[in-house]
């Protein structure tokens, strides 16, 4: 008797329980997001999608990182008509890889339905990522995939997995746009015939961490975006062949890891990419090298990075040169004029220069026109004056106005460099000195030098003695040490007091009649004892996020 009285009540509640889900929706049915329009809803999910797509990162405050990152698709949890309008919307399920699990992947493939997808995905994390990989490059969805982007970045024990993919990339790929493999192939080269060589819109190909690639291969050519990562010797000659036939490229990017084996002479003749915006370069340098720059032939205004290792003085000036673009004339005017210039010298055992350069004045937001990095592998110090040198003397530095120096290194007998191009810097308004080796560039700014009459004015001149940059306005000094400093490595022994030197600098400049207007302090340890000091001396101080260290 008493069973059947709970078994009664029990299906009493089940109805009631019932009955309020379905109170509970026609409220939500009057509510008024439930009355927006269908195609508002869509949307606003696809705005979501952009703004916070989700993640293979676990979710931020899972402390069993289980969870995933859904992203927008949280949004799908408020109401069932919520979750019907974006079940039906396919485009919103078409990043497929994120988050990055195999019962997710093979979800959103289903609701992609037949709308072009993108898959990303680490081929080494686990085997229902891989079944899934598999499943997505498989004829019965190879034919609507847009863009994939294969990894191997993490450690992993499937390597046969990631052979079973490289080989099922079989089946034609019509819709193919971007094609990356991020150190999938490894030390195998990628077959020429992938996709069954079937990939008309493929204009996007990057692969990275290889040790090779068939230079026939239909995927290097007709593209917009090249990208090649390779870490053994490989023929320059042969890449400038596939560059012959891709006259629409806008970025290339070539990692050139080894030294080429001694091949004869590149064929001479200019390979010509007027398309061009980006250039990037990083490369050993030898003589391959040099002629492959020699026989590239790109517009202006594209922008250019280029990071060279050398092991000798003697390739500086001509490898420069061309990086630089520098014009082979006499005249200085010639030469191309920034506006905004940042060298940084770091000193890591050694030589480690870098040079960016603006040639835009509204340009200083976002990369600059040139980047250039120039790693001396020698402990030859010529090699370092040849190469500062060579890069300073590059550029028409006459009308340059924002100058930015980064130093950790105190080898002295590189500054005399550095003395002879600020003479020439007499239009710097504002000057950044970062780092402790900025010792010597304070000592600069301390010191007179003379300056020869100009002998294209009219009025008579003589000699006189002056500070470098007459101009300034602005100089800012930042992550500095400006107490008593120690040692910045164990290549150097002493290090010097950095706030010190500034205070000198700053009497002597105001003492003379050329203080400096305004001193910005950033980032720099000790300052808050030396901020009184340094207020006598300049018109406006200011000091930003300083700190005890």
């Amino acid at each position: 008797m008493v069973n059947c009285t709970r078994d009664m009540l029990l299906t009493e509640l089940k109805a009631i329980q019932h009955l309020v889900t379905l109170t509970v929706a026609r409220v939500n049915d009057l509510s008024i997001t439930t009355r927006l329009p269908v195609e508002v809803l869509t949307h606003v999910f696809s705005i979501l999608a952009e703004c916070d797509p989700p993640s293979p990162e676990p979710l931020k405050g899972d402390r069993s990182g289980d969870k995933a990152h859904l992203g927008w698709i949280t949004a799908t949890h408020v109401c069932r008509r919520w979750r019907h309008v974006a079940l039906s919307a396919p485009a919103l399920w078409t990043n497929i890889g994120a988050p990055q699990t195999g019962p997710w992947m093979d979800e959103m493939l289903a609701r992609s339905k037949q709308v072009p997808f993108t898959l990303s995905a680490c081929i080494t994390r686990d085997h229902k990522v891989c079944d899934a990989v598999l499943k997505a490059v498989s004829a019965n969805y190879m034919s609507r995939m847009k863009d994939l982007h294969l990894e191997d970045i993490e450690e992993g024990s499937l390597d046969d997995r990631r052979l079973e993919v490289l080989a099922n990339l079989k089946h034609p790929a019509p819709m193919l746009e971007s094609l990356t493999l991020d150190d999938v192939t490894k030390s195998k080269i990628l077959r020429p015939h992938i996709f069954a060589r079937k990939m008309p819109r493929l204009h996007r190909f990057i692969i990275r961490e290889c040790d090779g690639v068939h230079w026939g291969a239909p995927y290097l050519r007709n593209v917009t975006d090249l990208e090649l990562d390779i870490g053994e010797p490989f023929s320059l000659a042969k890449l400038l062949a596939v560059l012959k036939e891709s006259p629409l490229l806008e970025n290339l990017r070539i990692i050139r890891g080894a030294v080429s084996p001694r091949e004869r002479p590149l064929p001479r003749g200019n390979v010509s990419l007027f398309s061009l915006k980006t250039f990037s370069l990083h490369s050993c340098v030898d003589t391959p090298c040099v002629e492959f720059l020699d026989n590239l032939t790109i517009p202006p205004t594209a922008r250019k990075e280029f990071e060279f290792k050398a092991e000798n003085a003697e390739v500086a000036p001509r490898i420069i040169s061309l990086a630089t673009s520098f014009v082979k004339t006499a005249g200085i005017a010639s030469r191309p004029a920034p506006s905004k210039m940042q060298f940084n010298r770091m000193d890591s055992g050694r030589c480690d220069i870098a040079m960016l350069v603006w040639l835009e004045e509204n340009d200083a937001d976002v990369r600059p026109q040139l980047s250039l990095r120039w790693t001396s592998v020698s402990n030859y110090p010529a090699a370092d004056n040849i190469a500062a040198g060579q890069l300073l003397d590059s550029f028409d530095v006459r009308k340059l106005t924002d100058l930015s120096i980064t130093a950790e290194g105190f080898r002295y007998a590189l500054y005399d460099t550095f003395h002879n191009a600020f003479s020439k810097m007499s239009a710097v308004r504002d000057l950044t000195l970062k780092g402790r080796g900025i010792d010597l560039f304070l000592g600069i700014l301390e010191i007179t030098h003379t300056v020869a009459p100009d002998p294209h004015s009219r009025q008579m001149s003589t000699a006189r003695s002056a500070f470098l940059f007459p101009n300034l306005e602005r100089l800012r000094i930042t992550s500095v040490p400006l107490g008593k400093a120690k040692p910045a490595s164990r290549y150097v022994s002493w290090a010097p007091h950095l706030g010190e030197s500034l205070l000198s600098m700053l009497e002597t400049r105001k003492a003379l009649g050329e203080p400096v207007p305004t001193l910005v302090i950033t980032l720099c340890d000790d300052c808050e004892a030396l901020l009184p000091k340094l207020s006598e001396h300049v018109e406006n101080l200011q000091c930003d996020t300083c700190s005890d260290a």
